[in-house]
């Protein structure tokens, strides 16, 4: 509550009108709304994206509201410059880890007795990546399925799409564990480091394309400059390597903006992990 609390006392400060902050609650986050979650992730990015223009010295920050022309989430002043904003939150992948164990513990909660064994994730195909909702429901089984195998034992399982997994289970401290050091490889084609790389590039080009047509909508002077903020969350694979959060981002900054870059003019763009205060974080640089 109290880190809830702060964010809000910050966005405050940042906004030129603090009711805003309240307006922007009541639109987003509907007691209806199925995506309630998500809703709240995509607004606290909103809320930093605010944090962070004021961190540059920016002022008249708004959040933009459906009634205006400009479509954007925020707009705001720097110098004699006007920017619009357009706030984006990666969400924490679907990654086959983080379905394995969120299941394991579920099962264990609901049947303690049953769960009595050590689950060990040897080798696994793209383990940063995200799951089908197919390839999810076939890990889901899986752990379901553990309390039935030999003890001990190893299977290697092939989830729908043919990516594979390679699973232990011995008597032993009931919890699940993960080693292997071919598929947690920091460095190489393979490594964390790359794959993250490629990951983090996949998901800016699947989540910005929206984000790019309302920066750059007819009703938005030519003359502004353009800001897409994104809220990234690392996979937990990354307390391995804290250097690699950096290289992965800087390298996937500098990609994103090359490839962009001849075809979208005064563009720039924030990548700030969620461990990360948007009031001292590094400033972006415009063409």
């Amino acid at each position: 509550m109290a880190g809830w609390n702060e964010l809000v006392r910050k966005t405050r400060l940042a906004l030129a009108d603090e009711a805003e902050l309240r307006t922007k609650a009541g639109l987003l986050l509907s007691p209806a709304e199925i995506r309630f979650n998500d809703v709240m992730e995509d607004f606290i990015a909103e809320m930093h994206a605010a944090q962070y223009l004021r961190s540059l010295g920016h002022a008249d920050i708004h959040f933009l509201s459906e009634n205006d022309a400009i479509r954007t989430d925020l707009q705001s002043r720097g110098g004699e410059c006007v920017y619009v904003t357009e706030a984006k939150n990666l969400r924490e992948p679907r990654a086959l880890t983080k379905i394995a164990f969120s299941r394991w513990n579920m099962r264990k909660a609901a049947e303690p007795g049953s769960y009595e064994f050590m689950a060990s994730l040897v080798a696994m195909d793209d383990p940063l990546g995200d799951l089908t909702i197919e390839q999810a429901n076939a890990v889901d089984a899986i752990i379901d399925d553990l309390p039935r195998w030999k003890r001990p034992s190893e299977q290697q399982r092939q989830l729908p799409g043919g990516r594979r997994i390679s699973i232990r289970v011995n008597d032993g401290p009931s919890h699940i564990v993960r080693y292997g050091g071919g598929p947690f490889r920091v460095d190489g084609d393979n490594g964390i480091v790359a794959q993250g790389q490629r990951n983090l590039m996949l998901k800016l080009l699947e989540h910005t394309r929206k984000a790019l047509s309302q920066l750059y909508a007819d009703p938005v002077p030519d003359a502004y400059r353009r800001l897409l903020y994104v809220r990234w969350k690392p996979p937990e694979e990354f307390c391995v390597t804290p250097d690699g959060v950096e290289q992965v981002r800087t390298n996937a900054r500098e990609g994103f903006r090359s490839l962009i870059k001849p075809y979208f003019p005064h563009f720039a763009i924030a990548i700030l992990h969620t461990g990360e205060d948007p009031e001292h974080a590094a400033p972006v640089r415009w063409e």
